[in-house]
């Protein structure tokens, strides 16, 4: 019976390994159904579940796991992946917490806790992780990149420069790494300086939206939006989706005065990502001098959870 039971497995792990995922969900039930106690059983199933996309039946299977053996650490981790995939951050922080109890030096435990901090704002405590994580992997470019990015929300742009260049010491073509050089020259008011080092970044990757979005913001602040509109269309023949663009595209055609256009981007943008008060304050901007006050006061009101605004003291 052990014998049986070992072929069944080998024979699940060769059907994954070729890509016959079908296959491979089967032959795992079946060694699931010989062993119901097995929390192996039910993370191995979640693992080919989610490799043919059912999200939600993956995500079932390693709570299941975790039910029986919640120190599971291969179902602790991919049961994290899937809650931060689907924005649950706060959830998936707690997850990788656990994991990384049980395996306190796995790289990737560490960058994806520090990517779900990031996302809920705790950026310090995913610097901290992330600095774990480099001493363990000091040769990957992605977790200076990811501590760069970490420095760039907290508006320390030095830092955040510093780790893009200890990014780009490892690996010179580090695309993301350029990309985000660029953006902190941006963030920190130096338009002339982002563009540099954003064709940087277009020349080793010339599809990413990072860089094209950058680009267009910084020749929309140099005043040239015919060429900002260019590089936004860039970025969405990408991603057709990408909201951060449509209403940055929306806001070159208001500077332009081209209010049709400039509303139906920000309408898009609103459409696509409608719990972001940015594409609500952006939308308000161009109904208000497009004369639909009602509606752009209703917009308007989306200001006050902008960060950028709500410091300012509401009259």
């Amino acid at each position: 019976m052990a014998g049986d039971q070992q072929e069944l497995i080998q024979n699940a792990i060769n059907f994954a390994r070729e890509g016959r995922l079908e296959e491979a969900e089967k032959a795992f039930i079946q060694v699931r159904d010989a062993d119901p106690n097995n929390p192996d059983c039910y993370a191995n199933i979640g693992v080919v579940l989610r490799q043919q996309g059912k999200v939600d039946a993956a995500l079932a299977s390693y709570q299941y796991a975790l039910s029986i053996d919640p120190k599971h650490s291969g179902a602790l981790y991919n049961c994290a992946n899937i809650l931060r995939d689907g924005r649950r951050y706060e959830e998936a922080v707690d997850l990788y917490l656990r994991a990384l109890k049980i395996n306190p030096e796995q790289v990737a435990i560490l960058n994806n806790l520090g990517l779900s901090l990031q996302a809920v704002g705790r950026q310090e405590e995913a610097i901290g992780y992330y600095h774990q994580a480099q001493k363990l992997q000091p040769d990957q470019a992605y977790l200076f990149d990811n501590i760069g990015n970490a420095y760039l929300e907290l508006e320390n742009f030095p830092h955040a420069m510093a780790s893009y260049r200890q990014a780009l010491d490892i690996d010179p073509n580090f695309s993301p790494a350029l990309a985000h050089m660029g953006i902190t020259f941006s963030k920190d008011n130096k338009p002339d300086d982002a563009i540099k080092w954003l064709r940087r970044a277009l020349a080793v990757d010339p599809r990413s939206i990072d860089a094209l979005n950058a680009m267009g913001n910084a020749l929309r602040v140099l005043g040239q939006d015919q060429e900002a509109i260019a590089c936004f269309r860039r970025a969405l023949d990408v991603d057709p989706n990408f909201p951060e663009a449509i209403s940055n595209l929306g806001v070159s055609f208001n500077d332009l005065g081209d209010l049709e256009q400039a509303l139906a981007a920000a309408r898009r943008a609103v459409q696509i990502s409608p719990k972001n008060p940015i594409y609500h304050w952006t939308c308000a901007l161009v109904l208000l001098r497009a004369g639909q006050f009602k509606e752009g006061w209703n917009e308007y009101e989306w200001r006050w959870q902008t960060p950028e605004l709500n410091k300012q003291q509401r009259n």
